[in-house]
């Protein structure tokens, strides 16, 4: 995956995407798997800003 200046990453998706997430964090990732590739991608891109978001909805 190549990313560059700008780009975002985006998971849309329900409760696994969730994972847990602080619903008073807006740019919170959980601890699912968008916050694992959010880390693979801090290391590979190290100088990029605002690279992974989400967005999942849980189950009531």
């Amino acid at each position: 995956m190549l990313l560059k200046e700008g780009q975002r990453v985006l998971f849309l998706g329900d409760s696994v995407t969730d994972a847990g997430r602080d619903r008073e964090d807006f740019f919170g990732l959980g601890n699912g798997y968008p916050a694992i590739i959010s880390g693979f991608v801090g290391a590979a891109y190290p100088g990029l800003k605002n690279r992974v978001s989400k967005q999942g909805c849980r189950r009531r």
